[in-house]
């Protein structure tokens, strides 16, 4: 189920690329076109100048708002995505099995044989060294010096 909700998302995120490539585009090329006929408009040279300026700085100001829209559209989706992965399949302790595999086990869970702890042998202890024999032995080397 993940892997659909993923796969999904995935293609969303691609339609939705594209439709913001079209749009930066066509932001693009509409400026493009005002600007280059600018001089088409019945103004004086410098009001051309000015018209063809502005029109770059408007469809300057249009693809960045195109490409901020495409950045927020694509966490959206991919937010979503995992959202719904999350609440699709949540995540299960596996259940106990209903039989512990010997015959007079009917209990259920697995089958724990003790006997591998008793054969092994104890560790040795760990920590501080004993008060007691330390001081035992620093005492019988003290009466050897005298």
């Amino acid at each position: 189920m993940k892997g659909l909700i993923w796969g999904i998302a995935i293609v969303l995120a691609a339609i939705w690329s594209l439709v913001a490539w079209a749009g930066h585009g066509l932001i693009g090329f509409a400026g493009r076109l005002l600007a280059d006929n600018a001089d088409l408009a019945p103004v004086d040279p410098e009001g051309v100048v000015l018209i063809s300026e502005w029109t770059d700085v408007l469809a300057g100001f249009g693809q960045g708002t195109v490409a901020v829209i495409w950045g927020i559209g694509l966490l959206l989706i991919v937010g979503l995505a995992a959202l719904a992965a999350k609440i699709a399949a949540p995540s299960r302790q596996p259940a106990p099995p209903a039989y512990g595999g010997r015959p007079d086990d009917y209990r259920g869970g697995p089958v724990v044989d003790h006997r591998a702890d008793e054969a092994r042998p104890a560790a040795p202890p760990r920590g501080r060294p004993d008060l007691l024999a330390e001081a035992r032995r620093l005492s019988e080397r003290g009466d050897r010096q005298r």
